[in-house]
This record gives structure tokens, C-alpha cells and sequence, in this order.
């Protein structure tokens, strides 16, 4: 049976669409799915009763709901426009000298640290600066795992006081996660960047 449109209510198969005073969209997916129980009731005819085109799918075939392989939402005709790249991008003059002497990077990181303890946050330059400078060291994992604990404290400082996370801290957390040389560290170290 054709899918009956009566243009003086406005419905399918007597259903009144909501602006004629019918019943809701949900009365009318209901006469939908009802229609297309029925075995010889098809999209097809349904569009073809309406007077509208088909849509089309790929290769100017129209789609049919006979259990193809399409399906879905077609994101192609989406406007999207492609953002830059936002990647880290090193700084390399700062990767020729590190700013804290091998002397000084205890009583640094004691500075630091007091802040911490104090609930004052300190700079992530200066946690940046620290773990930089320690790559001339060596052997530098107990110093990144300090680093790591007092981030953590940060946040959590961040947190106690309703504050935005700085960019800064997520990116140095990603780098002093990873498992680099000293080197490259201090590499990727100098990418990462703070707001003054």
C-alpha cells in the first residue's frame, strides 16, 4: 500500500502534522514505523508519495533500506576547516645553556619546594628551568620524579584554589612523562612554554 498524503491535513495516512494541530513528531514516527512494517512499503514509496527526490548515495545510486552496507551520518558535507597544527615546537636557544649551575640545583629545588609547602605556587618556568638544568647530571630520574610529585602538588594547589590549570604545567607533565635521553629532554624541555 502507497503511503497516502492528504494535503488538506497536512499528515501521512491520516496523522496530522503538529502545525495543522495533530500529533506530536513522536505520533508521527510512530505512523512511520508502522507504514514501513507493512512488506510492500518502502523510503522509496514514501518519497515518492511526498513528491520529493530520493537522496542519493555514492555513484548517483539511491540508497534503499533493504539491508545495504551503508548507513550512518554523512559527515562530507560538513563545513570543516582545518585548524594548525598547535605541536610543540622547540626552542633551541634555550637548549644551549641551562640557566641553574650544577652547584645551585639543591638550594633551587629547596626554594621551590618551600613554596610548595607553603601552599604558594611557584612558577612552572622555574620547575622547567630545574629539570633542564638537572640533564647535565646524567642520571636524571629521581630528579624528574620530584618534579612529577610537585606538579602534582600544584595542581592540587590549583584545585584548592578554584584556579585554571596553566598549559604550561600539561605540557611539561607530557614531556617529563616520556622516557628520553637527557638530551632529548632538554630538547623537548625547551618546547614547552609558560604564560608570563
Amino acid at each position: 500500500r502507497l503511503l497516502e498524503v492528504d494535503p488538506s491535513i497536512g499528515g501521512i495516512n491520516g496523522v496530522n502534522t503538529p502545525q495543522d494541530g495533530g500529533l506530536a513528531a513522536g505520533g508521527r514516527l510512530r505512523a512511520l514505523e508502522e507504514y514501513l512494517k507493512e512488506p510492500d512499503n518502502s523510503i522509496e514509496d514514501m518519497y515518492k508519495a511526498r513528491g520529493m527526490p530520493e537522496p542519493a548515495s555514492e555513484g548517483g545510486k539511491n540508497m534503499s533500506t533493504d539491508g545495504g552496507t551503508l548507513g550512518g551520518i554523512d559527515f562530507r558535507t560538513l563545513p570543516v576547516t582545518p585548524q594548525p597544527g598547535t605541536g610543540i615546537k622547540p626552542n633551541l636557544q634555550s637548549a644551549i645553556q641551562p640557566k641553574i649551575p650544577l652547584a645551585e640545583l639543591d638550594n633551587e629545588w629547596s626554594r621551590i619546594q618551600e613554596m610548595v609547602n607553603q601552599g604558594n605556587i611557584p612558577s612552572g618556568e622555574k620547575i622547567r628551568e630545574y629539570v633542564f638544568s638537572c640533564c647535565q647530571k646524567g642520571d636524571i630520574r629521581r630528579d624528574i620524579e620530584k618534579a612529577l610529585v610537585c606538579i602534582s602538588d600544584i595542581l592540587r594547589l590549583e584545585e584548592d584554589y578554584a584556579l585554571a590549570c596553566e598549559p604550561g604545567f600539561i605540557q611539561l607533565l607530557s614531556v617529563l612523562e616520556l622516557d628520553k635521553s637527557p638530551q632529548d629532554l632538554q630538547l623537548a624541555l625547551s618546547a614547552v612554554s609558560f604564560q608570563p
